[in-house]
């Protein structure tokens, strides 16, 4: 009850000081502390984004270079297609692309591979008047995996991958947005003793209602519905479960600048999980104002309730300080809150569901951004992070499969460095490490490091373009006497327009050959390659 006390007195707090700063930015329109974002590379491995900006688009691009440019979106990772939804990335990362007003894409891509590894897919998507749509398709099938000559029986892979999302503007301050979709994936389990094969089944839905209120606020309603049919073949037949969400969230913004904006949200969500039933609810307030012109604070908290445990939250307090023209800093306490949901199940394989409580966990942390030249940034953090719940796996030796379960005082201590550079225009260079420290040393499937490093290179006169990626990954339990073996895995993607719309594509992964386990009984293989075609419609 103290805590429930002690959010309540900061929302008051809070609440007074994002009054207080929107009756002081009159002079705020020229944004504060930021980030040179300009040919942004992504860096894999990224552990947890502290920052926060405002959602609301300052301006609306007008400009539309997607056609030049599609080779960059869409690309398929090879882990991703035995975990998650790639229509949902492709969705993100059009997100930008579909603000402007002249959006439209259509292509096509179909590879073949090693091991009769087949893989096609298709997107679609237009603006036209008031009417924004983005239709996605992939299927991918695989007989086996292997390793140099020996193939690995009971590990064939099949995912079907659907997802159409639609944007209706009514008026000029008013948007609705619809998206559903339809996610298959078959997987077999080599080695398992009890269960054959597993099967998901996801079927997400989204219904938002967005009203801007002003030029700088926004108003948002959103239902979702999420469901997730898990299913073991086992010797003697099927156990199936079914597992679904459905939720409600009511959002405020009002945005002056990246550094100067108010957030408030509230989330109601009802959880049917085979024999459970939970509810759950959430409140967040996060109001983010300069204080002069080299610092802005950023102050908050979160809210969460549960039917059938205790109250969590969280204070959300965090310093930007530009030290310089090249520097600058962000320190603070923050956190963060994670069900067990349909979501989280849905990327992992070998998995079984059980009752756990969420993830709940303080977040205390330093960070720095150097930039000496406009090409290269350099960015480093240091966290500590005090778990309530911290949600480990456990082995079930009567089926061979994992489930989440729930441990307190958990506490890590991590540090992650990257690079990311920019060479001749054409040149993308980008280096990342992250270290982790726990207090308990038999997490099973805890990275202690992970690193990687990435080269990308276009010749636009050409139209060639290459990327190669060396991703580390540390040793890790899988059961309290074994443990997978450090290894290095080395990936590359070749592609040579053929003309304007056709380009053909070599893809090359594990190339060093290295015996790579997700879990004990999903192995990834060796090297396996695959020749492709994309082709924009």
């Amino acid at each position: 009850m103290s805590r429930l006390f002690a959010f309540l007195f900061l929302s008051m707090i809070f609440c007074y000081t994002a009054a207080f700063s929107e009756e002081n930015t009159s002079s705020s329109k020229n944004e504060l502390l930021q980030d040179r974002k300009s040919d942004k590379i992504i860096i894999p491995d990224v552990n947890i984004q502290i920052e926060d900006e405002s959602s609301i688009p300052i301006s609306n691009r007008k400009d539309n270079l997607l056609k030049d440019s599609l080779l960059d979106f869409g690309k398929i990772d090879r882990e991703e297609l035995s975990k998650t939804r790639s229509s949902e990335k492709f969705k993100t990362e059009m997100a930008e692309e579909r603000r402007k007003e002249n959006f439209t894409v259509s292509d096509f891509k179909i590879y073949y591979g090693r091991y009769e590894n087949f893989l096609a897919g298709v997107n679609i998507g237009k603006n036209v008047g008031s009417f924004n749509y983005l239709l996605t398709y992939l299927r991918n099938k695989r007989a086996s995996v292997g390793y140099n000559d020996e193939k690995y029986y009971n590990t064939e892979l099949e995912v079907d991958d659907l997802n159409a999302d639609f944007i209706y503007s009514l008026s000029t301050n008013m948007d609705l947005n619809a998206s559903v979709g339809y996610y298959v994936r078959n997987v077999g389990l080599y080695t398992n003793a009890s269960n054959i094969s597993e099967n998901k089944i996801n079927i997400p839905s989204r219904l938002a209602w967005l009203y801007h209120l002003s030029l700088n606020s926004i108003l948002k309603l959103e239902g979702d519905f999420n469901q997730l049919q898990l299913s073991h073949k086992t010797y003697a037949g099927y156990d199936a479960k079914n597992l679904w969400d459905l939720s409600g969230a009511l959002n405020f913004e009002s945005n002056w600048s990246r550094d100067n904006f108010l957030k408030i949200g509230a989330k109601y969500t009802y959880n049917s999980y085979h024999n459970d039933t939970f509810h759950f609810g959430q409140f967040t307030l996060s109001d983010k104002f300069p204080l002069f012109n080299f610092l802005a604070i950023q102050a908050g908290a979160e809210l969460n309730l549960y039917s059938y445990k205790d109250v969590f939250w969280y204070p959300m307090l965090v310093a930007f300080y530009q030290y310089s023209d090249v520097i600058n800093l962000r320190a603070g306490i923050t956190g963060r809150q994670e069900n067990i949901s349909t979501e989280r199940l849905l990327p992992e394989n070998q998995i079984d569901y059980q009752f756990c409580d969420p993830e709940e966990r303080w977040i205390l942390f330093f960070a720095a951004n150097y930039s000496p030249w406009k090409w290269i940034i350099l960015k480093g953090m240091l966290s500590y992070n005090d778990y309530h719940h911290y949600a480990a796996y456990a082995y079930r030796s009567d089926n061979n499969l994992y489930v989440f379960s729930s441990l307190t005082n958990v506490n890590t201590l991590e540090a992650e460095f990257s690079i990311e550079m920019i060479a001749f225009e054409n040149l993308k260079l980008g280096v990342s490490y992250l270290f982790k420290l726990p207090s308990l040393n038999n997490l099973l499937f805890f990275d202690y490091n992970t690193a990687s490093a990435s080269v990308a290179y276009k010749y636009p006169d050409w139209g060639f373009d290459i990327s190669t990626r060396l991703s580390y990954k540390g040793a890790v339990l899988y059961s309290d006497q074994s443990s997978f073996d450090p290894k290095w895995i080395w990936d590359a993607e070749v592609s040579q327009a053929i003309t304007k719309e056709i380009s053909a594509e070599i893809k090359l992964n594990n190339i060093l050959n290295q015996k790579d386990f997700v879990r004990p009984s999903s192995p990834e293989g060796g090297f396996v390659f695959s020749l492709g075609v994309r082709v924009l419609l």
